[in-house]
Formats: C-alpha cells, structure tokens, sequence
C-alpha cells in the first residue's frame, strides 16, 4: 500500500513540475546533461545494521606530579596539543630556590672529595717512605703502624666523601626534576575537551589538570548479537562502518571481539580501528556498524554516486519521463560500486541519476547522455569479485 501510496505521489509530483514548466516563459529551464543508471534487485547477503559510538583509544586526565599554585593555564578546549607542549604552569619559585641549594650542596661535596682525594694521596706516599725506610732500617714498626692506619682511615674518609657526593647528585637530580614538573605537558598529540583548573588554584600532587583525547587513534565500538557474532569471532568476518555525520563507510577486517556480553541486550562489544589521518572523525560521533548475517534475500540497489545528502538525509533523482523527480532513500548497505537501499518510491528498472545530479533541481528537463553498464547477474558477479 506504502509502494502505490508513494508511486501516486511522485506522479502528482511529475504533473505538478511538468504543468510549471510549460507556464514558463520560453519553454523552462534548459536540460540538464546526465547520465543515468538502473535501480535493479539483488539477491544479496544481508548485513545487520547495529549502533556504535567512535571512542579514542587513547584518552586520559593529565595530572600534576607536584604540588603548587597554577599562574597559568595554556590552552582552551577543543585546542589541538603536541606530544610534551606545555599545557599549564605551576608558581616554581620554591622549586629554583631548593634547586639551588641543591646545586650549592654538590659543589660543596665535590670540594670535599677534591680534598680527601689528595689526603689519602699524602697518607699513601707517607706510607711508601715509611716501607722503603723499614727496608733500610731506618724505621721501626710504629711508624709502619701509623702510616698504614693514616691511610686506612684517609681511605674510608674518601669513601664516605664519595657517597656524600653521589647523594648530593640525587638531591640536585631531583630538585631539577621538581622544577620540571611546574611545567605540565601533554603526554601524547591530542585535542584538550575539558580544563579541569584554572589560574590561581592551588594543585595538590596528582590534582586532576585537563582531559585530553587523540584523533590519531580513533575505534569504532559497535555492538553485536549474539547470533552473529560467531562469524566474527574466527578472524575471517568483516564488517562495515558507516559515520553518520560525514556519510564515510569503511570496511574493515581488523576487527576485536570483546569476550564478554551484556547480559540484558546479549550485545557483545566489538572495536574496529579506524584511520583518521585528516581528523574528520571524533570521539562521540554515532556509526552505523553492518555485519555480515550469512542470509540471502533481494534488495533494490543502485549506483553509489546516484546518492546525495542534505539535511534531510539521502536522497536522489530519477528519471519520469525526461524529468528528475526526487526519492528519499534509506542506505542498507554497499555492495561494490552499488548501495543496497530502501526507498519505497522507487522500482526495479527506473533510471536513477548517476551523474550532473549535483546540479538539479526537481522538475528540470534531463538531457541523457550515457547509460550505465548493463546488469551483471548475481551469481555471476560473486565469480568475478
């Protein structure tokens, strides 16, 4: 009834734009130069539609490893930020102030090694004079005694020096790190969604700074039931994904099942990677995910260049009796070059507009250049692909 309904309204549609364009002043407006293609039906395998999300793969809320008061606060939301740019400052007076001290400190005990290294170097040649006069025996025991215990002693002093001296290189070591760490910087390229403080406020250790995504490394996650998912699980399935806001649709066989249903919906959660080098998708667009059923049935399909959108959604033009008329089409699905859809205005056989449909307008006269390739049967298609 919905068919009839619809054919109805297309031809009053026809008359209607066809009655105007004999009103017009010298016949209307020129012939459009098109070129047009078949709506046909196919028996295809029909792929499942189920909702998704894009989520970034890397997402995190970038805190401050110190304490401190921020003074300023680099970036706004919806900033692009490169892996370790600065993305806030924390007050770091008190952070120069033990950084010097620390510095002072290691000059301090390179000094004091400085000065046990050359005692020990006296306590050893004191040592050396005392053996050779022994040899002469112009030196008693005693004297041997003492020297070797000078030495010993000028020894542990030196050792104790040393470790003093590498515990002042940990103390300068970390006041530097300190003071690095009142410049906060992003921790890989991403856009900033959310600062999470402000000028002013004072930052505990680990006090949440901003909320940062990557639109490098966007995921599809759809959910899938059940009873299709096994064809997925193998590692041979595909599937298909299709952005709602910028009408992409990717087909992709690098594909993650994750092992664990909803217990509700019987979804299982399925992540798919996706390619955003040009940054067009984002975190929180909705997808249509599509998964193969293994079930057979025909659908109308038609050229994927016959389709065009607005904000209405898909629609396209077609051919009645040399005039475009416009049908709104629900996509399916694609299949090669063609799209399966549902559009109850229109039937197998009726010429659609594959070509200079970007430049029409309903009711405007079509000037058919070129036809596109004949029908290939069904099964002889799938040999080809």
């Amino acid at each position: 009834m919905s068919g009839r309904f619809a054919s109805l309204v297309s031809t009053l549609t026809l008359c209607m734009w066809a009655s105007l364009v004999g009103a017009q002043p010298g016949g209307g407006p020129p012939p459009a130069t098109v070129i047009v293609d078949e709506a046909r039906m196919e028996t295809l395998e029909r792929w499942r539609s189920v909702t998704g999300t894009l989520r970034s793969a890397r997402q995190s809320v970038v805190a401050s490893e110190s304490e401190g008061r921020v003074i300023e606060v680099c970036c706004l939301e919806g900033e692009a930020v490169a892996l370790g740019q600065v993305i806030a400052r924390l007050d770091d007076t008190l952070a120069q102030i033990d950084l010097r001290v620390a510095e002072t400190t290691l000059a301090s005990r390179e000094a004091e090694v400085a000065e046990w290294a050359a005692e020990l170097e006296r306590a050893r040649l004191d040592l050396d004079r005392v053996q050779r006069a022994m040899q002469r025996a112009s030196a008693n025991e005693r004297e041997l005694d003492e020297a070797r215990q000078q030495f010993v002693a000028r020894e542990a002093r030196l050792n104790r020096a040393k470790a003093e001296l590498d515990r002042a290189h940990a103390e300068q070591a970390r006041a530097n790190e300190r003071l690095e760490d009142m410049s906060i910087q992003a921790p890989f390229d991403g856009l900033i969604v959310r600062r999470m403080t402000e000028t002013g406020q004072w930052l505990q250790e680990g006090g949440d700074v901003i909320e940062l995504v990557s639109l490098n490394d966007i995921e599809a996650w759809i959910d899938v039931p059940e009873a299709f998912v096994g064809r997925l699980l193998d590692g041979s399935g595909r599937v298909r994904v299709r952005v709602n806001a910028t009408g992409d649709e990717i087909e992709s066989d690098e594909l993650a099942v994750v092992p664990q249903a909803d217990e509700l919906s019987r979804l299982f959660p399925v992540r798919v990677p996706l390619q955003n080098a040009d940054r067009r998708f984002k975190p929180g667009m909705s997808v249509v995910g599509l998964t193969p059923t293994g079930l057979a049935e025909p659908v109308l399909t038609v050229e994927k260049d016959a389709l065009l959108r607005d904000d209405g959604g898909e629609y396209l033009y077609w051919n009645a009796g040399g005039v475009a008329v416009v049908a709104r089409v629900e996509r399916l699905f694609a299949a090669g070059s063609r799209v399966a859809v549902r559009a109850p205005a229109l039937r197998p056989g009726v010429e659609v507009v594959i070509e200079g449909n970007e430049r029409l307008f309903p009711g405007q006269p079509l000037d058919i250049i070129g036809r596109g390739a004949p029908a290939v049967p069904t099964d002889e298609r799938a040999q080809r692909e």
